[in-house]
């Protein structure tokens, strides 16, 4: 047995001493005088121990120790004394935060989550392609990136590997990207993160019905698949009712104008988060909201002389999760968007050529994966999805 000390207790007789192995925990039962100790028994010290498996006579399992060694000392100063720590009070340890049994939780349903998109993707004959995190590409062409300068090198730092992911989709048919993005906005509320990762699908003869569809199914798919792992859930002392609810209901669609309508927006108004959280609370649902001003949204988008042929799906708890759209597959009407939205044509021609030569229909959308582990985790803040957040 191998591990790290939890907490200790004990009687006249018997030392009881809770401990985790990374993945699960444990009960060691160490009966004094009949066992040989080498170091000091502190709560956060690693150690190795020879034993037996028994069964205590209320039917608890444990682990009976014969010798235990210290390979890692503690002291009364480790943080994480057997007690309850406040979410403020972890996110200022970082370096120790996923110890606590809820953290540990999180981050393992993070990697679960992760899984269950590969496996997704994978069933559906999608191939994962790789996109670079330096890049001259800004995707938004709002001009929110970290700049990468050095003696021979002047690019920026992704915001969305979605432009590369088109050229994938043009050579591979339907490909997915999966990796870091970043973003120069400040970022210090409960939702935002300087760096986050993006979940990000280019398909290739999908019309904006058949992505939206595709994106729900997708969804509906990967949360039911980490149901399974119940124990974490119950460490982290949340139930799963937030995510049975959202399967076997088909989500919700309506038109960027129709959401004017029903809260008082002027036509061309962005969706504030007040908003957002209104339209979930209304139909107990995920919303996907479309075809929105196009004025409101960048120039890969296709449009017509009002509107965008995209969506945005508004979540419960955490908001906007996916943005997707149709893309502009017309060489001539992508160059005047891009001219008209200033971007370097020198630098983002080689995007500007993928429609030069059998440019074909085809959508997309990105989905904030940092989010969607805040949502099945329940937790209070977007920094507790990721090991190490970055936000200003």
């Amino acid at each position: 047995m191998k591990g790290w000390i939890k907490s200790i207790r004990q009687s006249k007789k018997i030392m009881f001493i809770a401990i985790k192995d990374g993945q699960t925990d444990h009960q060691l039962t160490l009966k004094l005088g009949e066992y040989e100790l080498i170091g000091e028994l502190k709560v956060g010290a690693s150690f190795i121990a020879e034993g037996y498996d028994s069964v205590t006579p209320r039917g608890f399992e444990e682990f009976v120790v014969s010798k235990m060694e210290i390979v890692g000392v503690s002291d009364d100063e480790y943080p994480l004394q057997p007690k309850k720590h406040s979410a403020d009070f972890l996110r200022t340890i970082p370096e120790l935060r996923g110890r606590t049994k809820g953290l540990q939780s999180a981050f393992k349903m993070r990697h679960f989550l992760s899984q269950e998109f590969h496996r997704f993707f994978c069933e559906e004959d999608f191939i994962q392609y790789w996109t670079p995190v330096i890049t001259q590409a800004d995707c938004e062409g709002a001009g929110e990136t970290f700049e990468v300068k050095t003696d021979w090198l002047e690019e920026k730092l992704t915001v969305s590997g979605q432009l590369h992911g088109e050229v994938g989709m043009m050579a591979l048919g339907q490909i997915y990207t999966f990796g870091p993005c970043f973003r120069a906005e400040k970022s210090a509320t409960k939702k935002h993160l300087s760096e986050f990762w993006m979940i990000e699908p280019e398909m290739a003869f999908y019309s904006l019905d058949q992505t939206i569809d595709f994106s729900e199914k997708m969804l509906k798919s990967v949360l039911s698949g980490v149901l399974k792992y119940e124990d974490d859930f119950k460490k982290m002392e949340t139930d799963t009712d937030h995510i049975t609810s959202l399967l076997g209901k088909e989500w919700i669609k309506i038109r960027y104008e129709e959401v004017c309508k029903d809260f008082g927006l002027k036509f061309g108004e962005d969706i504030s988060s007040e908003t957002e959280k209104a339209l979930v609370e209304k139909y107990k649902l995920p919303v996907y909201v479309t075809h929105w001003p196009k004025d409101l949204k960048p120039f890969y988008m296709k449009k017509d002389d009002k509107v965008a042929y995209c969506f945005d799906l508004i979540f419960p708890e955490v908001g906007e999760l996916i943005g997707g759209s149709s893309r502009e597959d017309s060489y001539e009407i992508l160059k005047s968007e891009m001219e008209k939205a200033d971007l370097d044509m020198d630098k983002m021609d080689w995007y500007l050529r993928t429609r030069k030569w059998g440019s074909v229909p085809h959508s997309g959308f990105g989905l904030g994966f940092d989010r969607l582990v805040t949502f099945v985790c329940k937790l209070q803040k977007i920094h507790d999805s990721i090991p190490f957040p970055i936000s200003y």
